[in-house]
């Protein structure tokens, strides 16, 4: 049997369509005979699209997309350092990247501007130290 791409709206026509039957009593390999998919299919798309409606849908489309473009930006701004924190080459507020939006993804962020001002500060802190048990 040939492949056939389906569009995400025409996933949730058949999928109504083959509840429908199974409401009236079909069983599942009759039902999705007659949609013209198999039973495969058939769990496959119930478990991405469960009770899902069109609105859903399009909300489900549209967070996917905005996930994919966040990721490209995070992809474009940071790097992977030696320990795993994620260092962070620049900074575009235009794109609406935040420390938040950055550290969603589960890693520890630095911004580099902020990172060098932290180790001058630690570094004047550990000086001090040295000259006040040397003193």
């Amino acid at each position: 049997m040939a492949r056939k791409r389906y569009s995400d709206e025409d996933c949730l026509k058949i999928l109504r369509q083959v509840e429908l039957d199974l409401a009236a009593g079909a069983d599942v390999a009759k039902a999705c005979r007659t949609a013209g998919i198999s039973d495969a299919t058939f769990y496959t798309w119930r478990k991405k699209f469960g009770g899902m409606a069109k609105p859903q849908l399009t909300e489900l489309k549209a967070l996917e997309k905005e996930n994919q473009r966040l990721k490209k930006i995070v992809a474009a701004l940071a790097r992977t350092t030696a320990d795993g924190a994620i260092e962070v080459i620049g900074f575009v507020t235009d794109e609406g990247v935040t420390n938040a939006v950055l550290a969603a993804y589960g890693k520890q962020v630095t911004i580099k501007g902020e990172a060098d001002d932290r180790i001058a500060e630690a570094d004047a802190k550990a000086e001090a130290l040295a000259a006040a048990i040397a003193a």
